[in-house]
């Protein structure tokens, strides 16, 4: 299997951002991620280190992670955070599961019904925009409104597609980037993404207090 054309490539750094070992990203499930290649350092368990996915799309994405397992050709780290890098910004972003609706589309302006709402899965989320799964064609540049439940908070979105990708689980996968953003729904979205980036901390540190136990 040719790795570079399946599989992100991946600069493993340590915690100073010196590339120690290249690979590629080989699975992502939200809490840790899998790193695979050719002649890899033997990590401590716990070592902090920074891995820092190259995406087709000109698109990084850069996990903050502590070492799980480490051996000659793969690696398994816990995430503590993950942020995306594009086009000079940077945002903090998480991986997420929460259903929901898109109801309007936004033509010159104007927020139009769509005759029948969409269904969506919003796989991540960032300040700077999302990815969401959907069973329903969208066209890429078009923009939508839809309410989404953060919490026990509803922000209410606007968002234009950047890109569509065939999926086999969602039937399309979509990547947006969020469109006039009110300051409550801002709001919203800041404080649900910093309470799961301290929840993910904390379980990450349980996870270490743990492992440093058993030994």
């Amino acid at each position: 299997m040719d790795l570079s054309t399946k599989f992100h490539q991946a600069d493993v750094c340590d915690n100073e951002g010196n590339v120690v070992a290249n690979g590629y990203l080989w699975n992502d499930n939200g809490d840790y991620i899998e790193i695979r290649g050719k002649d890899f350092p033997i990590l401590p368990e716990g070592e902090k280190m920074k891995i820092i996915a190259h995406h087709r799309n000109a698109r990084s994405e850069i996990y903050t992670t502590v070492v799980y397992i480490s051996r000659e050709n793969y690696l398994s780290l816990y995430v503590i955070s993950k942020t995306i890098e594009s086009n000079q910004r940077k945002f903090y972003r998480i991986q997420t599961n929460i259903r929901a609706d898109i109801t309007h589309q936004i033509v010159n302006g104007s927020k139009i019904s769509l005759k029948k709402p969409v269904e969506i899965c919003v796989l991540d989320l960032s300040l700077g925009g999302f990815r969401f799964g959907s069973k329903t064609a969208l066209e890429v540049g078009n923009r939508y409104r839809f309410d989404l439940l953060l919490g026990k908070n509803m922000a209410d979105l606007t968002f234009k597609i950047l890109r569509r990708l065939d999926s086999e689980k969602w039937g399309y996968e979509y990547g947006c980037t969020l469109k006039d953003l009110s300051q409550i729904s801002e709001r919203y979205l800041c404080q649900y993404i910093f309470d799961r980036e301290r929840q993910q901390k904390a379980k990450i540190n349980n996870i270490l207090k743990k492992s440093i136990f058993i030994q």
